[in-house]
């Protein structure tokens, strides 16, 4: 996993106002894990590039659980452990594709938006099945090929749009590999989470620019989309929430 984009830059600072979910968003998560996963028998969970732990008490508390919130960029970790103040919480710099946890020791990996930043996919899904026991959970939330057209500020942003189209999986890839790794595919589902209660939001968090594909693109590239952006949104006349589609994977660990 690369983190060269969070600790080489100050994505860090605005990463939280950039990407905030409400409490009904939250809400929404939480019912869809519970809904389809084991509550009762999971009380070791990894939250895999837990970032600065947006999930990670959400987790604790939705499953009574231990959480070890994994963070390989120490900026984003050491953010984490200022947000989050929890006592079944333990923090660890680490790497998904070399786990600093031992064999067998976890009921559930809890992935959010990081599948994209594994430099070698393959590796950080051996060492997830590593350190799940058989019948263990892993829990993938990842946007895909498939759910980017429900994304606003690509069309106003070109080359970072390409990033994401180039790095992003589709969902029958997932699929298809995943299971390579000693997993069975339990649910794929496509959650509809509002981002933004209006446009005006959603502009204040784009202009933020806590998304990785935004950062890495030029200074004078992003001050030309967010103007765009802004336009748009100035003009259009259905100011509604703003909603974007993210896919929910989950597979058990095999016996």
């Amino acid at each position: 996993m690369s983190n060269s984009i969070y600790d080489n830059t100050d994505i860090y600072q605005d990463y939280d106002r950039s990407r905030v979910l409400s409490p009904e968003v939250y809400d929404l998560w939480s019912a869809a894990l519970t809904r389809n996963l084991p509550a009762g028998e999971i009380r070791t969970i990894v939250d895999l590039g837990c970032g600065t732990g947006r999930f990670t008490t959400e987790l604790a508390e939705c499953f009574s659980a231990k959480v070890y919130g994994v963070e390989l960029s120490q900026k984003m970790l050491t953010q984490a452990v200022q947000n989050v103040d929890h006592p079944g919480i333990s923090w660890l710099r680490g790497d998904g594709q070399n786990l600093p946890l031992s064999d067998g020791s976890v009921d559930l990996v809890f992935l959010s938006m990081a599948y994209h930043h594994f430099t070698n996919p393959g590796r950080a899904l051996g060492e997830i099945s590593r350190i799940l026991h058989p019948g263990g959970y892993f829990c993938l939330r990842t946007s895909t090929i498939e759910n980017m057209g429900s994304y606003l500020w690509p069309t106003f942003f070109p080359t970072a749009r390409k990033m994401e189209l180039d790095r992003l999986p589709n969902r029958q890839t997932l699929l298809t590999i995943v299971p390579k790794y000693g997993f069975s595919p339990q649910v794929s589902e496509s959650v509809r989470q509002p981002f933004a209660v209006n446009l005006a939001e959603y502009c204040d968090k784009i202009s933020l620019r806590g998304l990785s594909s935004l950062k890495a693109i030029s200074d004078d590239e992003f001050s030309d989309g967010r103007d765009a952006l802004l336009r748009y949104c100035f003009q259009e006349e259905n100011d509604g929430p703003v909603f974007e589609e993210i896919d929910l994977f989950v597979f058990c660990r095999d016996e």
